[in-house]
């Protein structure tokens, strides 16, 4: 415990110090560096000097170590000035000796880097990324050079020193052309150390700023907050420590100081007349929002005799207008960014007030029913509007213009926007033509980036075309196999690949061949499969990548300038690989020329919630369930960009390429499911059960008169006259039942009489419920002639003809109890299944979700490995419910005719499960009670009665569409 208290304050010394040593650097000798505009933001750093003859040594303290350098090599001005744009190859000599001096390692580890600079205006370069006091000689950027150092005795030492061939490269890459004399480097090194247990906390406070969460989350590809609890705590628990050179300065080593500049990548202005071009088979899409003025010009380029271009106008929700998305944005900060990492990218403010819980989808008939929608609409025979689209809400929200192009003359067109969010599309069959869309004002752009910068030099405001740059590796022939490193013994997120794969050049299928292997190279599993690659991507355009690229840029950017594309990509096909265990790696080739992307998967939240938005604002604002955003980011993402393993050759020998891909609105894939029976599951063991009746909704009447069976059940209105076929709706004698909607005593002792055709049923009521049997065959007139007011009468027939008799449906529903329900579900193959929970609560609304713990298997399901797979199924996960919907119901006791929330939570098990026997668990671990009830997929058994109610829904679908993160 003394050791912890004392942790604090040494901690805080130390960071004092540290600030101390660094404001005495920038207020020394650098002060005058500093006054300078390009430096007001770098960092100076110590760093020991490399030559082919010498350089720093240091002690390691003995075992195995991950070693992190950072190498500028130094550059004539000779070779800068007269190869601005040149790149350099060296290489740095790592020995690892005994404390007395005999070799123990040694690697030698060969670099290309490059020269950033950008020059401006005036005298000078206004940027560097690396700079050196005063400009006495120029330097390379930064590279970064990883060792993995083998374990040694205490007292080991690390001996670095530059390789004997460094120089610039010749236009190819691959030789040396000019060699620089006598080269010398500069560098630093950190080791990796472990944080004792006791201090990470004191760490994480320490880190709590904002500049030490960046600093810690520029480590990962993804920002700190998105990094689950294990993962933050496993990054706290481990620190790179600073190596400092043994010996003297000047005698054993020399040191030099030298300034770093943040990233700037160069950015070139905006042309004078901004532009973007359409040609055939590469059209564009721009987001808009009204209400307001815009107008196309356009223009041919080269030689054109005549043509044409078509412009598709459509509105894809009439809610977000431009006033109420600047004010969201100014609500939430956001300064119209949407970065991937940037937390004023999230999704802006929304009122969910009148939003359904989990499993809503706005435009579902019930849970788990499709019967009723409409499904995706098709616009392409609506009618044409006329000159404007200045229309209300309730109008037709498409139009389609044609505009004639002739020689080189300029076409300008006039549109009158309505209110709400709009898609513009430009068409064209000509090999090239410039298109401009010019708007009445910047905020006309509906995209999430600074409108501001989009003006011309005459400061006209344009709409630009919103981007997602999605980096891709060439495969096909002549390409090795990409290598993706794995964890041996990872979970199975971690050993879960998310592979997208598009044809290049040839629109056609591409098979995708795929190998795991072990720390040895040995094969533990391979395989390939067809992908449909055939459907080419109109709105995506490849480029040529000379220099290294970010990762996955999510967020979309809107750009000016947009040229077309030499080569044609398709759609993406989507498959899933589930490395077996003690897979150390995967491969993945292709003999057809293709891209590839690969994701890793972050493992599921720990609270699932649907009562979230799923895209980052402003696309969150459109809410449309019958349409989806192409290429926008999520506001919870799982998946996160892979680097191959050897990504620096690739971009070096020019095998990684950029897709820049259109963000767009786009009908929802409709998933249809097969109209087949559904057939209830019952938990095992004890617990409380219930049967009440629950009323059909008006959109499922029909499929129910349809297909009515046990369980199903038409109600009588008093003095009301019904037809009803005696002999159809299931193996036993038609009924009538009858039940008290109150008290007992209330209809105990009453009159009772049914007309069925010629004859009267008469009889005294005994009992609070009971049952009638209604003789004969065929159709009938059944009439309530005579009885109190508080009972209800059901009869287990359809009605004939156009009745709007209420209909209702038998549920059995089990008490979710402290101990939890389980089931047991039997997998037949690798095909996946389905089982959906309903859950009710009986009476008010809930005040709160109520918080469910869902297992398969105790939460290790065994699984299918070394296969393509859909997706992979959590173990374990904790989501939250509320309800969807609320119902009438008939409980069976005085309670009567009530009413209850509905819900419905979908349990996969997806084809990553192995076939076989597996048991679902689901534990109430906070909230309201509820009571639950199980169906999935199959032939009902009717030998039960009612109790094996035949439950029948269409569309019930494995994976939301959520789960396809473009």
């Amino acid at each position: 415990m003394k050791t912890r208290v004392l942790a604090l304050p040494t901690l805080l010394l130390a960071l004092v110090g540290v600030a101390q040593a660094t404001r005495t650097l920038v207020d020394g000798d650098a002060s005058e560096a500093l006054g300078g505009g390009k430096l007001a933001q770098a960092d100076r750093v110590v760093v020991y000097q490399l030559t082919r003859a010498s350089g720093p040594r240091f002690r390691l303290p003995g075992g195995p170590e991950e070693v992190h350098l950072f190498v500028h090599l130094e550059l004539p001005q000779a070779l800068t000035q007269a190869a601005p744009e040149g790149r350099y190859r060296f290489g740095v000599v790592a020995t690892l000796r005994t404390g007395a001096g005999e070799p123990l390692w040694e690697r030698t580890l060969t670099e290309r880097t490059r020269q950033t600079r950008d020059a401006g205006s005036g005298e000078g370069w206004n940027y560097e990324a690396a700079v050196a006091p005063e400009g006495r000689l120029e330097l390379s950027d930064s590279v970064s050079v990883e060792l993995s150092v083998p374990a040694a005795p205490v007292g080991a030492v690390l001996e670095l020193r530059l390789a004997d061939e460094a120089g610039l490269l010749a236009d190819d890459a691959a030789e040396i052309a000019t060699a620089i004399a006598g080269p010398t480097a500069l560098v630093r090194a950190y080791r990796r150390i472990a944080v004792d247990p006791a201090e990470t906390e004191l760490r994480r406070l320490a880190l709590a700023g904002d500049a030490g969460v960046r600093r810690l989350a520029a480590a990962t590809y993804l920002p700190w907050y998105a990094l689950p609890e294990g993962q933050q705590l496993q990054r706290l628990a481990s620190a790179w420590e600073r190596l400092a050179a043994e010996g003297r300065a000047g005698v054993d080593y020399e040191v030099r100081s030298i300034y770093l500049a943040p990233p700037h990548p160069p950015v070139a202005p905006p042309p004078v007349e901004p532009s973007l071009t359409i040609g055939r088979g590469q059209p564009v899409a721009l987001q808009v929002v009204g209400p307001g003025a815009l107008e196309l010009h356009a223009w041919p380029i080269g030689q054109v005799t005549a043509g044409a271009i078509e412009l598709r106008m459509r509105r894809i929700s009439a809610g977000p207008t431009a006033a109420s998305l600047a004010e969201a944005a100014g609500l939430g900060d956001r300064s119209g960014e949407a970065g991937f990492g940037d937390r004023s990218g999230e999704a802006g403010p929304r009122d969910r007030s009148g939003e359904a819980g989990i499993g809503d989808r706005s435009g579902e008939a019930g849970f788990g029913d499709r019967s009723g929608e409409a499904g995706p609409r098709d616009r392409s025979g609506e009618a044409v509007l006329g000159d404007s689209l200045a229309a209300g809400a309730g109008e037709a929200v498409e139009e389609r213009r044609t505009l004639g192009l002739a020689g080189n003359e300029r076409v300008r067109e006039a549109i009158a926007l309505g209110p709400g969010w709009w898609t513009i599309e430009l068409h064209t069959e000509l090999p090239a033509v410039a298109v401009q869309l010019r708007a009445d004002a910047v905020e006309r752009h509906a995209g999430p980036d600074v409108h501001a910068q989009h003006r011309d030099d005459a400061g006209r405001a344009f709409v630009p075309v919103d981007l997602r740059s999605l980096p891709l590796y060439r495969g096909g022939p002549g390409s090795a196999p990409l290598a993706f490193a794995l964890q041996a013994a990872g979970d199975v997120d971690a050993r879960l690949l998310e592979v997208e794969l598009r044809a290049l050049a040839t629109m056609a299928p591409v098979e995708l061949h795929y190998r795991f292997v072990d720390g040895e190279g040995r094969t533990l599993a391979s395989g390939a499969t067809l992908t449909a690659t055939g459907v080419p991507a109109p709105f995506d355009r490849l480029r040529p990548v000379r220099e290294a690229v970010p990762e996955d840029r999510s967020g979309a950017v809107g750009v000016a300038g947009f040229a077309l594309a030499e080569l044609a990509v398709s759609e993406p096909a989507r498959l899933r690989l589930l490395a077996p265990l003690g897979a150390a790696g995967v491969q993945l080739w292709s003999v057809a020329p293709s891209l590839l992307a690969v994701h890793g998967r972050l493992p599921a939240p720990a609270l699932a919630s649907d009562l979230g938005p799923r895209y980052t604002w402003p696309y969150d604002q459109v809410e449309d369930p019958a349409l989806r955003w192409r290429y926008v980011a999520r506001a919870a993402p799982r998946g996160f960009p892979r680097r191959a393993d050897d990504h620096a050759a690739r971009v070096a020998a020019g095998e990684l390429m950029l897709l820049q891909a259109q963000v767009r609105a786009e009908p929802a894939v409709a998933v249809e499911g097969e109209r087949s029976q559904w057939r209830a599951q019952h938990p095992r063991g004890g617990h409380a059960r219930l049967r009440l009746l629950e009323r059909v909704p008006a959109e499922r009447r029909g499929e129910t008169l349809a297909h009515w069976g046990p369980g199903t059940y038409m109600r009588l209105r008093r003095g009301s006259a019904e037809v009803i076929d005696l002999g159809a709706g299931g193996p036993r004698p038609a009924r009538a039942w009858y039940q008290a909607t109150g008290s007992g005593s209330a209809v105990v002792g009453a009159s009772m009489a049914l007309a069925l055709g010629g004859q009267a049923l008469r009889w005294t009521i005994s009992a609070r419920e009971g049952r009638r049997p209604l003789p004969g065959r065929g159709a009938v007139e059944l009439r309530w002639s005579e009885g109190p007011d508080d009972l209800l009468v059901l009869v287990d027939r359809p009605p004939g003809g156009r009745s709007g008799a209420p209909l209702y449906e038998h549920r059995q529903l089990h008490r979710l109890g402290p101990g939890g329900l389980g089931l047991t579900i039997e997998k037949p193959d690798a095909a996946p299944v389905v089982v959906n929970a309903v859950l009710y609560w009986i009476g008010g609304p809930p005040g709160e979700p109520t918080t469910l713990r869902v297992e398969i298997d105790g939460g290790q399901p065994r699984r299918r490995e070394g296969s393509t797979v859909q997706g992979v199924t959590a173990g374990s996960r904790v989501l939250r419910a509320l309800p969807t919907r609320r119902v009438e119901v008939v409980l069976p006791d005085r309670r009567g005719v009530a009413t209850a929330g509905v819900a419905r939570v979908a349990v996969a098990l997806g084809d990553d499960l192995a076939p076989g026997r597996h048991t679902i668990k689901i534990t109430a671990i906070g909230g309201p009670a509820t009571w639950l009830r199980f169906f999935r997929v199959g032939v009902a058994d009717v030998r039960g009665g009612a109790l094996q109610w035949n439950e029948r829904r269409d569309g019930v679908s494995l994976e939301d569409s959520d789960d396809e993160e473009e």
